[in-house]
């Protein structure tokens, strides 16, 4: 279990790093979301979403959208949820 936890870190930094690739930036997100390895950042996932959803990552923007609807990371938002 410890090892993972040393590879799970190891990956959010070099992610961290790969600001370019939208997958990238969606799996770190995740990390945020869930608050594995990082501490849990509601806001840091939304901003994290939000850049891969602009990058045209169609699971980024699913995952905004339930962001927005549920005000989690933002304030609601059921316009832009849709």
């Amino acid at each position: 279990m410890e090892i993972n936890k040393v590879l799970v870190f190891n990956c959010v930094e070099v992610l961290h790093h790969a600001e370019t690739c939208k997958h990238y930036i969606a799996f770190l997100a995740v990390f945020y979301k869930t608050g594995d390895t990082v501490d849990q950042d509601f806001s840091k996932a939304f901003e994290l979403f939000e850049k891969s959803a602009q990058r045209e990552y169609a699971e980024s923007q699913l995952e905004l959208g339930l962001f927005y609807e549920l005000g989690v990371g933002t304030a609601k938002n059921h316009q832009k949820a849709v």
